[in-house]
């Protein structure tokens, strides 16, 4: 084989190595195996941080119906994502944590959120 095309082989056969590796880190980060990857509701483990989206004016805190809590998370206050809501339901579990320069309102500091209206909607493994 010639020696460029070696390399580029080569080179193939580590990103594959590479990506293997980190889809299974990615899994076993959030507690899943490959064999439970397509479960409806992970089991997660991780902490995965977050803030609302720019311009929503923050993320309002609900139960797992969705019914408004009257308690929310503002623009300037970031969260922890600790697990998803209902199948189907676009809700995810957060906790509060405190960023500096104050927001949110009301006096609960967790439940949960549409992951539509958060900064990054696709970091977290809910339907």
């Amino acid at each position: 084989m010639h020696p460029e095309r070696k390399e580029i082989t080569m080179q193939t056969k580590r990103l594959a190595l590479t990506l293997a590796a980190t889809t299974a880190a990615t899994l076993t980060t959030f507690g899943m195996t490959s064999a439970t990857a397509s479960a409806a509701t992970p089991t997660v483990k991780s902490s995965i941080s977050s803030w609302p989206a720019l311009g929503t004016g923050g993320l309002i805190l609900r139960d797992s119906n969705g019914n408004n809590l009257g308690s929310g998370i503002g623009e300037n206050q970031d969260f922890s994502f600790t697990g998803c809501g209902p199948q189907g339901s676009g809700l995810i579990k957060v906790v509060q944590v405190k960023r500096g320069g104050g927001g949110g309102w009301g006096s609960l500091y967790s439940g949960y959120v549409k992951k539509r209206y958060t900064q990054a909607p696709s970091l977290f493994p809910c339907n």
